[in-house]
């Protein structure tokens, strides 16, 4: 019997795959964007065997840890692990990132800026958002992490400086201590998806005029000490084609029927 585009297409999805290993991140550097007033980066301390980098302290910026590592086309796995409670600060991770970018007036990232909760004062609309951080900061150099506080509680679209909001997960809230998170992230030009827990939390297009970049991947925290961040895999599986999309069928739908669970 002749095969059909469906068929082949169910096919690739299924197939097996092997387990990749754990990122060595013993030559990843830390960069970062601290605040224009007594800004400061968080300290990394990278763990035995080098698949583990632990923020031992409580700075005052955005912080990332970054590596030569392709990010676009790629599905990430990894788990990050908060140990002591938060108050409004955040932990998350950048995609399209090169160290470079810290100081480039160029830059165009993501960043998913996700904000821990504060239960002596809840803040409506804190939680986990996807940001896109494009363009120059000068002639004020150092206001990335104040644009990026800004924007946090505006709604999707709004634009502060170099920060967009491009979504804002509705089924995932604000962090809690003492829980590890296991993310499944599938980054292309044109989507970005992430599952937590293996629960769907964003999907968001680009702009068709405005694909997403290509570059690095890096480990970020604001304000944020006492989190592990671990067990970073990539891989080229299961990328969304446009074949797929012709198709019609939900990309998600497939992915899921084949997405190992991670173990935390």
């Amino acid at each position: 019997m002749r095969a059909t585009p469906f068929t082949v297409l169910v096919i690739l999805c299924l197939a097996p795959t092997a387990i990749a290993a754990p990122i060595d991140m013993s030559t990843w550097t830390s960069r970062g964007f601290p605040f224009s007033f007594a800004g400061s980066l968080p300290s990394w301390s990278l763990q035995s065997g080098g698949t583990a980098v632990h923020v031992i302290d409580n700075a005052r910026g955005y912080g990332l840890w970054t590596g030569d590592v392709e990010s676009l086309d790629r599905r990430l796995q990894f788990t990050i692990h908060p140990q002591i409670a938060a108050d409004f600060d955040s932990i998350g991770f950048a995609l399209g990132f090169n160290a470079n970018e810290a100081s480039d007036p160029n830059r165009d990232f993501l960043l998913l800026n996700w904000t821990g909760v504060d239960l002596s004062n809840p803040v409506p609309g804190r939680g986990m958002i996807l940001l896109r951080i494009k363009g120059d900061d000068s002639p004020f150099p150092g206001i990335v992490a104040d644009h990026i506080n800004q924007v946090q509680d505006q709604p999707v679209g709004t634009t502060i400086g170099t920060a967009t909001v491009l979504g804002k997960s509705t089924t995932v809230g604000p962090w809690s201590s003492a829980t590890p998170f296991a993310f499944d992230v599938y980054y292309t030009a044109h989507n970005v998806t992430i599952f937590v827990d293996d629960s769907l939390a964003l999907d968001v297009n680009a702009p068709s005029t405005m694909p997403f970049s290509s570059g690095g991947f890096a480990f970020s925290n604001a304000s944020q000490a006492g989190v592990t961040y671990r067990d970073l895999t990539i891989t080229t599986e299961f990328i969304p084609t446009p074949s797929a999309a012709l198709l019609g069928f939900p990309l998600l739908g497939l992915i899921g029927v084949s997405r190992p669970r991670r173990q935390r």
